[in-house]
C-alpha cells in the first residue's frame, strides 16, 4: 500500500512538471497592455488569449483543452476582471496548472 502511494505521488508530480507552463508575458511597460482591446466576455477573451498564444506560453492544444474556472471577479474601483483557470488532466487538477488573466473593461489584457 505504501508502494502504491509513493509510486502515484511520483507520477502525479512528474506530470504536473512536464505539464508546468512558461511565465505568461507582462505588459512590458507600466501602462501597457499584453493585448489590444477585444469583444467578448472576459472569460472568452482569457481563453481566446490562451488559445492564441499557446505556443509561446509552452502549452499544446492538450493542455487546454480541459479548463475549470475556479474564480472569476471584477474589481469594482478599475472595472478589471479576474479570471482564475484551472488546468485539469482527465478531469483531475493538475498541481500549480493555474492561469490568472486580467482583463481591462474593454477586453485588453492587462497581464
Amino acid at each position: 500500500m505504501q508502494g502504491t502511494r509513493i509510486l502515484t505521488s511520483a507520477l502525479a508530480v512528474a506530470l504536473a512538471l512536464t505539464l508546468l507552463p512558461g511565465a505568461a508575458p507582462a505588459a512590458e511597460t507600466p501602462g501597457s497592455f499584453v493585448t489590444g482591446p477585444a469583444a467578448g466576455t472576459p472569460l472568452e477573451i482569457a481563453l481566446g488569449y490562451l488559445d492564441a498564444n499557446r505556443g509561446e506560453l509552452g502549452l499544446t492544444a492538450g493542455d487546454i483543452a480541459d479548463f475549470a474556472v475556479s474564480d472569476e471577479y471584477t474589481t469594482q474601483h478599475n472595472g478589471v476582471t479576474h479570471v482564475y483557470l484551472q488546468q485539469r488532466l482527465g478531469g483531475i487538477e493538475v498541481v500549480n496548472g493555474l492561469f490568472n488573466v486580467n482583463v481591462m473593461p474593454d477586453g485588453r489584457i492587462l497581464n
